[in-house]
């Protein structure tokens, strides 16, 4: 056993800069058409442990909206997409990462301005 007099203060001090990790909050959940009837269930979600980016996808018209958080699963170019910092825009669907609790709601609220809200996001 250590009984040095500066070793409770060092274990101290280390406990208290000690930086803590704690995880990302990400809207999960969807939007669209089941069956011919509109549908939305959206939840927040804490992300595992050292996931770092919330995702989401909409439609041009916000009609089918897709959010989630990043998972060990998510693909490597999904993952490069997210750390180039750039939405990814195909036939009508915009695809899209942030770093931020619960940043990604430009899809979930159907927000006509989203060039202001990509750059608060950013």
């Amino acid at each position: 056993m250590i009984h040095h007099p500066f070793f409770s203060y060092f274990l101290i001090v280390s406990l208290v800069f000690l930086p803590f990790q704690t995880a990302i909050k990400c809207y999960a959940g969807s939007r669209g058409y089941i069956n011919g009837e509109h549908k939305q269930n959206f939840v927040i979600e804490p992300c595992d442990e050292h996931m770092k980016w919330c995702i989401e996808s909409y439609s041009d018209d916000f009609e089918t909206v897709t959010a989630s958080c990043q998972t060990l699963g998510t693909s490597r170019r999904l993952l490069d997409m997210c750390e180039s910092r750039k939405p990814e825009v195909n036939s009508g669907v915009t695809k899209r990462c942030c770093m931020e609790d619960l940043c990604n709601n430009i899809g979930i609220e159907g927000m006509k301005n989203v060039s202001e809200l990509l750059l608060e996001n950013q």
